[in-house]
Formats: structure tokens, C-alpha cells, sequence
């Protein structure tokens, strides 16, 4: 396979206009069921788009035998560390890794998984 660094620029500004549009939705948007639905396809299409970016421009399969654990486990703990509080909207993210955030920081109220029982409500 052939690697193609031109591919650079591509996928910085795709990557600093995921940035301010996510940060934008995520930070400001109310919509609890619309972020819950979106938030755990962004954080995987993320992963899979800056996957093929990596292999594209590396040329080589081989790296993806670092980049897809390393990746996934970005994924996994994005997932598990970014909750949407259901009473005011608010993403939330958990800055201590080994504790479980229980309740939203900005109005206290108890913070859900998204599970099916949640998303029948």
C-alpha cells in the first residue's frame, strides 16, 4: 500500500472542524435525547474516520495493530467518562478516570447509563 502524506491538511482541518462543531453541539445544544443518540456515533465514527486517516496516510497496514487497540480504548473511555444529564442537558465529563460521576455538576441531579429502559422514556 501506498502512503500518501498530501493527505495531511485534509485531515487536519477535518479534524479541527469536528472540533469546534462538536464542541459547539455538545456545549450548547439542550436536545437530551438528540446528544444521547449522537454522542456514542460520534465518538466511534471519530475513531474509525482518524483509523483510515492513520492508514491512508501511513501507508502501512501493519500500524493498525497499534492504532485500533489504542483507538478503542480512547473510545471505550470517552464512552464511558461523557454522560448527558436528562434534567438540564448538560454533557458532562468525568475528570477522575477510577471514580463513577453519579451526579451532573452543573444542577446535581442523578446522571443515567443510556440504556433501552432510558431511551423508551
Amino acid at each position: 500500500m501506498r502512503e500518501h502524506p498530501e493527505l495531511f491538511p485534509w485531515f487536519a482541518g477535518i479534524w479541527i472542524g469536528l472540533g469546534i462543531l462538536s464542541f459547539l453541539f455538545f456545549q450548547f445544544s439542550r436536545s437530551v435525547q438528540l446528544k444521547k443518540r449522537l454522542l456514542p456515533v460520534f465518538i466511534v465514527g471519530v475513531g474509525v474516520l482518524f483509523s483510515g486517516f492513520v492508514l491512508l496516510m501511513s501507508g502501512k497496514p501493519e500500524i493498525m495493530l497499534i492504532v485500533i487497540p489504542v483507538v478503542a480504548i480512547i473510545s471505550f473511555l470517552n464512552l464511558r467518562m461523557i454522560r448527558v444529564c436528562e434534567t438540564c442537558g448538560r454533557t458532562v465529563y468525568n475528570t477522575m478516570m477510577f471514580f463513577k460521576m453519579e451526579y451532573c455538576s452543573k444542577c446535581g441531579a442523578k446522571l443515567t447509563k443510556i440504556t433501552t429502559e432510558n431511551k423508551k422514556r
